[in-house]
C-alpha cells in the first residue's frame, strides 16, 4: 500500500494528470479496488457519519442521471433540457465537437468523433448534462477510493507513505521546471501528449492546475521537515535512527523548496496565494508543540518567502504586484461577470442546480455578456457547486466538512486530564497520554484545507483527477479507522 500511493501519483501524471481519455474510469476503479482490499473499519462517533459521506454524493449525483417526467422536473429545466440538446444536435451537424470534457487534452484519431449526435432520452433529467455528470461521478468515486486508500494506512507506515508521495510529487514539480526554462514542451503535456489549448506546464493543461498540484503537497514536506517522526514526540534511540531522521528531513526540505519554486514558475496568483496560505496555516498548526518545532516551523515560511522576494524572474514580479489592485485586473473582472451568471443559473435551479459539471453546456444560455464566447467552469469552486448541485448539493458538502472536522477534533492528541489518565464515553480505547497516531498528520490535513479553500474562490483545481487524488490522500490519512487493541 506504501508504494502504490505514489506509484498511482506518477502513473496519473503520465496520463495528463488523469485527463487523458479513459483514464479517469481507470483511475476510480483502482482507487476503490485498493481501497476495499484494505478493508477499513471505521469507528467512533463521527467516523461513520463520514464513511456514508462519499456514497451520499453519489447517490445524489446518480440521482440526477434518471429520466423522469417533465412534471417532475419543472417546466423551467424541460425547458433548459431541450435547448441543450438543440444546441449540441447544432454544434454535432455542424462538425463541431460539444464543449470539451478532457481540459483540452488531444487524445487520438478517436478525438474527431466527439461530435457524433448523442441519441436524444425519452424524458429529461434533473442534471442537463448527462456526460458532464457521469464524469463527476467517476470523479466522485475515485476521489472517495483515494481518501479511503489514506485512512487504512497504518500509522506505522504513515511517514514513509508520505515522503514518497512528497518525493514523487517534486518529480512531477521539476519536470514542470524543466519544461518551462531547460526543454520547452510547447503544447504538450510531459512532452508526449498533444494539448488543445491552454499553456502545458508539466502534466497539467493549465498552470494554475499544477500551481495547486505542488502547493497541496507543501504542508506534508513542512510536516516532514519539521518533525520527521510526525507524530512521535520521543527522540530516537539509536545513533542510526536519529540519521535516518535527518536523511527524512533533508530530503523533505528540499522537496519543499522544489514545491515552492515550482509555484513561482507557473505565475499562477492564484496558486500563489494558496501556497501562502497553505505555509502560513501549516507553521500555525505546529505552535504549541516543542519550542524548536514551531521555531523551525516558522523559520521554514520565513525562507519560502524570501524566496519569493529574491525569486529572479521579473515576470513574477509583475503578475504578484497586480495582486495589489486585483479586482482591477481583466481576469477578475472576467470572473465576476461568470460568478454573477452563475449565480443566475442557481436562482433559475434553486434546489438540485442544473448537474453537477454541467454548468459547461448551460452557461452558453445564462451568460449576460456577448462578449463571452463561453464558459466550462465558473473559476470558482464554490459558485461552480451552487450553480450545478443546488442546495442539495452544498447542504451535503457542508455536512461533510463539518464531520470531517469532527473527526478531526475527536482524533487531535490529548493529554492526561487533570494531571492523570482518564477515560469517559467518548474516549478512544487506547491511553490519552499514549503516543498520539495522527498529531502530524492533522496538521498536514489543516494546511491542505487551507490550500483548497483559498484556491477554491479563483479556479477549479479539484476537478482535475491527479489534484484531487493528492487532496483526498492527505485527508485521508489524518484519520485512524483502524481499531486499536483494547486498553489492558
Amino acid at each position: 500500500m506504501v508504494a502504490l500511493a505514489p506509484a498511482l501519483l506518477l502513473l496519473l501524471a503520465l496520463a495528463g494528470a488523469g485527463e487523458v481519455q479513459g483514464a479517469l474510469p481507470v483511475f476510480a476503479v483502482t482507487a476503490l479496488a485498493a481501497a476495499a482490499l484494505a478493508r477499513p473499519f471505521p469507528h467512533g462517533r463521527f467516523s461513520r457519519a463520514l464513511f456514508l459521506g462519499g456514497p451520499a454524493i453519489l447517490l445524489l449525483t446518480w440521482v440526477t442521471l434518471l429520466p423522469l417526467p417533465n412534471a417532475l422536473v419543472g417546466r423551467a429545466r424541460a425547458a433548459a433540457f431541450a435547448a441543450v440538446e438543440r444546441l449540441e444536435q447544432g454544434l454535432a451537424e455542424a462538425g463541431l465537437p460539444p464543449t470539451d470534457e478532457g481540459g483540452g487534452v488531444a487524445t487520438g484519431p478517436e478525438a474527431g468523433a466527439a461530435g457524433a449526435s448523442p441519441p436524444a432520452p425519452l424524458h429529461p433529467r434533473l442534471s442537463l448534462s448527462s456526460s458532464g455528470s457521469i464524469r463527476f461521478f467517476l470523479l466522485a468515486a475515485a476521489g472517495w477510493g483515494a481518501f479511503l486508500l489514506g485512512a487504512c494506512v497504518p500509522p506505522a507506515r504513515r511517514r514513509s507513505l508520505l515522503l514518497l508521495l512528497v518525493a514523487a510529487g517534486s518529480a512531477v514539480a521539476f519536470c514542470g521546471i524543466l519544461g518551462r526554462y531547460v526543454f520547452p514542451q510547447g503544447k504538450t503535456l510531459l512532452w508526449m501528449i498533444p494539448a488543445l489549448h491552454g499553456r502545458p506546464l508539466g502534466p497539467f493543461v493549465n498552470r494554475n492546475h499544477f500551481a495547486l498540484f505542488c502547493a497541496l503537497l507543501v504542508p506534508a514536506a513542512m510536516a516532514l521537515s519539521v518533525s520527521p517522526r510526525l507524530s512521535s514526540e520521543s527522540a530516537p534511540a539509536t545513533a542510526s535512527a536519529w540519521l535516518g531522521d535527518q536523511m527524512v528531513r533533508a530530503v523533505a526540505a528540499g522537496c519543499l523548496f522544489v514545491l515552492v519554486a515550482a509555484v513561482l514558475v507557473s505565475l499562477s496568483r492564484g496558486g500563489f496565494l494558496a501556497l501562502l496560505a497553505g505555509l502560513i496555516v501549516s507553521a500555525l498548526a505546529w505552535v504549541g508543540t516543542r519550542p524548536l518545532k514551531a521555531a523551525l516551523a516558522g523559520l521554514l515560511v520565513a525562507v519560502s518567502i524570501g524566496v519569493v522576494l529574491w525569486w529572479p524572474q521579473a515576470e513574477l514580479h509583475d503578475r504578484l504586484d497586480t495582486l495589489q489592485d486585483a479586482t482591477e485586473t481583466p481576469s477578475a473582472k472576467t470572473r465576476f461577470q461568470v460568478w454573477g451568471d452563475g449565480v443566475r443559473i442557481w436562482r433559475e435551479f434553486p434546489v438540485f442546480g442544473c448537474g453537477m459539471h454541467a454548468f459547461r453546456v448551460v452557461y452558453p444560455l445564462y451568460k449576460s455578456s456577448a462578449s463571452r464566447k463561453g464558459a466550462i467552469h465558473a473559476e470558482n469552486e464554490y459558485v461552480q457547486t451552487l450553480a450545478e448541485g443546488g442546495v442539495a448539493a452544498v447542504a451535503l458538502a457542508l455536512a461533510a466538512v463539518t464531520v470531517y472536522a469532527a473527526c478531526l477534533l475527536a482524533a487531535r492528541p490529548r493529554r492526561a486530564r487533570g494531571g492523570r489518565a482518564g477515560q469517559d464515553s467518548h474516549d478512544p480505547p487506547w491511553r490519552p497520554e499514549a503516543a498520539p497516531e495522527t498529531g502530524g498528520e492533522i496538521r498536514i490535513a489543516v494546511g491542505v484545507a487551507a490550500v483548497i479553500a483559498v484556491h477554491a474562490t479563483v479556479d477549479f483545481g479539484l476537478r482535475i483527477p491527479l489534484n484531487l487524488y493528492v487532496a483526498a490522500l492527505l485527508l485521508g490519512l489524518a484519520l485512524d479507522w483502524r481499531r486499536p487493541p483494547a486498553m489492558p
